[in-house]
Order: structure tokens, then sequence, then C-alpha cells
């Protein structure tokens, strides 16, 4: 054995000429430089030489090429409650970008409806870790509105902040009239 080719296709593709040529017996892998496209199943097949000529293409797998890693998506589909002081809230999980979810940080401050983000200056909650999905906010004023928003983290980086929530900490009953 002198050595191998691989030739691949997309399901999209005609075209079968030998993409990677005189691979050495030796070698136990090879590099695709092509430009691969992530999300799409591709067929390689394989064929061995010597001095005499090549065998025929022989189909050997399919694969599909993987998405590239990154930073995981924000976290969404907020639930808040109040009870006095306190703000609790839970959300869905989101997708993870291809790396599993490490954290989250919580970031919360008074709503201002005039504030943009450039103005945001929050308060920060102590990270959670990847399991918790909920969590609270104690000491807040009752009667004020609060604006709170999430961040997911994993090793490629932390999520865009999530949709903000605007809640109102309770306040407690007066005496009756």
């Amino acid at each position: 054995m002198s050595h191998y080719n691989i030739d691949w296709i997309t399901p999209d593709d005609s075209d079968w000429s030998a993409k990677v040529s005189n691979i050495d017996p030796a070698d136990t892998s090879a590099t695709i430089d092509d430009d691969i496209e992530q999300g799409v199943t591709y067929q390689f097949d394989i064929q061995a030489c010597n001095d005499r000529g090549c065998s025929a293409f022989v189909s050997a797998i399919s694969i599909l090429a993987a998405q590239e890693p990154g930073q995981p998506d924000a976290p969404g589909d907020w639930t808040l409650w109040t009870d006095g002081s306190t703000v609790g809230y839970w959300w869905t999980i989101p997708d993870n970008g291809g790396s599993p979810i490490t954290s989250y940080r919580i970031a919360y401050r008074e709503y201002n409806v005039a504030a943009s983000y450039a103005d945001w200056n929050p308060n920060w909650t102590d990270p959670l870790t990847a399991d918790d999905l909920e969590d609270t906010i104690t000491g807040l004023t009752q009667g004020t509105e609060y604006e709170v928003i999430v961040y997911a983290s994993n090793v490629y980086g932390e999520s865009v902040a999530s949709d903000s929530v605007v809640i109102k900490a309770a306040q407690e009953p007066g005496p009756p009239g």
C-alpha cells in the first residue's frame, strides 16, 4: 500500500473528485482544510492505492459537521414573584452554545424607564451555579419597581443580557381605613 485517497460529497453535490490525496498509510487521521459547512452531512469515501493502481472508492462514513461551540443564548421565559422586600425569579435553561453552562449572573436596579443599557449600573447577586435556575433578591425597598436581567456563561464566554423584567417589590398593607 503506497497511499490512500479520500473523497467527500454533500447531499446537494455531484462532484466526487478526490479532495484529499496521497495520505500515508501510517497516518491514522487526515485534516480537511476545505470550506466545510457547519450543520451539513458529508459522505466520505476512501480508496487504497499501490504501485499497480488504485482500488475503487468505498463508501466509508457519513459525518455531520458540528457547529463550533460558542457563548450560550440569553436565558428566557422568566417567572417572578414578590413578597415584601424580596423578589424571587426563575427562568428556563437557554441553548448552551455547544458547551455546558457553568454559571448564571443576575443584575438588578431600580427601574427607570428613561435609562438605557448604556446607563445600566446594576447591583449584582452572587454568581449561581449551572444547576441554580432560581434565586431571590432580598433587602429591596417595598413599593419600588426593579428591573432584573440574567446572563448565562460557559467556557466560551457570557451570553448577552436576557430581556429585562420589571417587578414591583410588594407593599405591606397599611392599617384598615
